[in-house]
C-alpha cells in the first residue's frame, strides 16, 4: 500500500510541476486566456505602419501596449459576435481582402499594409467583417436589397479594357532611330528596354507595363497598342507631347509599344464588389448604423470581465473601453469608378 501511496504522490508532483510549467498568463477576458506566448508572438508582429496609425489616433505608440490592446479587442469582438449569432466564415475574409487590395481607397476598409503578415492580414479583415455583420444583422439585408444596389451601381462598375505590354521610352528622335537599328540587328526588345529604355517605372522589368486600363494611356500610344497582335512590336515610335510642369515648355517622348496581352472590358460581379454592395445598402437602411455597433461594443466591453496579469499594462483595460466608446465603427462607401 505504501509502494501505491507513494506512486500517487509522485503522479501528483508530476502532474502539478506540469501545471507549472503550462502556458503562462498574460491577459483573459469572461475567461478565455491571452498566454504569454501569443502575447510574445504578437509584439513581433508589429510594424511601424500600425503604430504610427495609432498614435496619429491618441492610441498607443508602443508595440507591446498596442499588442496587448489588439488581443484583448479581438477576444471582446469575437465573444460579441457568437453572442449575437454572428459568425464569419474564411472565404468571406479571403473575399475582403481581394476587395481591399483592389479598392484601398474606399472608405472604412483597411488597405493593403506591405509590413503585414498574411495572418494580421487576415484578423484584421475578420474584425471589420464582424462589425459589418453586427451592423447588418437586425436590418434583415437579403439578397433582393444587394441586388438592387448592384444594378443601381452598374455604370460605376464597369471595368475598363486593359492592356499589357513592353515599352521603350526615350526623350529623342535620335535615340529612337539608335534602338530601332539595334532591334534590326538582332538585339531583342527586353535588352533595349533595360539598356535604352528611360522609363524607370518599366526599364528593370525589361519594358513590361503590367495591366494597364487603356482610358489611361495617352490617346496616340493607346491607338498605336490597338493595332497590335498579342508579341507583335509596332512598326515604329509614336510621339506623345506631355503639357509642362509648374510654367515649363511642353516635353514630347517617344515611345516604342510591344503588346503582351489584352483583357476586354466587363462588368465585375457582386462576389467582387460585396463589401461596397452592403456598405451602400446599409448607408441606405440606416446610416447611424456605425454608431449603433459603437454602442453595442461599449456596452459588451463594460460588461466584459478583463483582466491583465503583466503588471506594466495593468491600466490598459480603462483605455480599450474608452477607446470602444470613443470610435465609431466605419463601412465601405463607394469607390471611384474603375480605371479612374
Amino acid at each position: 500500500m505504501k509502494r501505491y501511496a507513494a506512486i500517487g504522490a509522485l503522479a501528483l508532483l508530476a502532474a502539478l510541476a506540469g501545471c507549472q510549467s503550462g502556458p503562462k498568463v498574460a491577459a483573459t477576458v469572461s475567461g478565455e486566456k491571452i498566454t504569454e506566448e501569443e502575447f510574445f508572438a504578437r509584439v513581433q508582429e508589429v510594424d511601424a505602419i500600425e503604430l504610427y496609425g495609432s498614435a496619429r489616433s491618441g492610441g498607443s505608440a508602443k508595440a507591446g501596449e498596442y499588442a496587448m490592446q489588439q488581443l484583448i479587442t479581438e477576444r471582446i469582438m469575437e465573444k460579441l459576435a457568437a453572442d449575437k449569432g454572428v459568425k464569419v466564415t474564411d472565404a468571406q475574409v479571403d473575399a475582403y481582402i481581394a476587395f481591399t487590395k483592389k479598392f484601398p481607397e474606399a472608405g472604412g476598409v483597411t488597405g493593403p499594409n506591405p509590413m503585414r503578415s498574411e495572418a494580421a492580414a487576415k484578423r484584421e479583415a475578420r474584425m471589420q467583417l464582424v462589425i459589418r455583420s453586427l451592423a447588418m444583422k437586425p436590418l434583415n439585408i437579403g439578397p433582393a436589397d444587394l441586388q438592387a444596389m448592384y444594378n443601381q451601381l452598374k455604370p460605376r462598375l464597369m471595368e475598363p479594357a486593359q492592356v499589357r505590354f513592353r515599352v521603350i521610352m526615350v526623350s529623342s528622335k535620335g535615340a529612337a532611330a539608335e534602338v530601332m537599328k539595334s532591334l534590326k540587328a538582332g538585339v531583342s526588345f527586353e535588352t533595349l528596354a533595360l539598356t535604352k529604355s528611360e522609363d524607370t517605372s518599366t526599364k528593370s522589368k525589361g519594358g513590361d507595363s503590367g495591366f494597364v486600363p487603356e482610358p489611361g494611356l495617352p490617346p496616340a500610344l493607346a491607338a498605336a497598342i490597338k493595332k497590335l497582335t498579342p508579341n507583335q512590336t509596332a512598326p515604329d515610335f509614336v510621339s506623345v507631347t506631355f503639357p509642362g510642369q509648374q510654367g515649363q515648355p511642353p516635353v514630347t517622348r517617344f515611345f516604342l509599344p510591344r503588346l503582351l496581352q489584352t483583357k476586354p472590358g466587363r462588368l465585375m460581379p457582386m462576389d467582387e464588389v460585396k463589401p461596397l454592395i452592403e456598405g451602400m445598402v446599409l448607408q441606405q437602411k440606416d446610416a447611424n448604423s456605425p454608431m449603433r455597433v459603437r454602442d453595442l461594443v461599449r456596452d459588451f466591453t463594460d460588461k466584459a470581465d478583463i483582466k491583465v496579469e503583466l503588471p506594466q499594462y495593468k491600466d490598459l483595460v480603462q483605455k480599450i473601453r474608452d477607446s470602444l466608446k470613443a470610435q465609431p465603427q466605419e463601412m465601405p462607401s463607394a469607390p471611384p469608378a474603375p480605371g479612374r
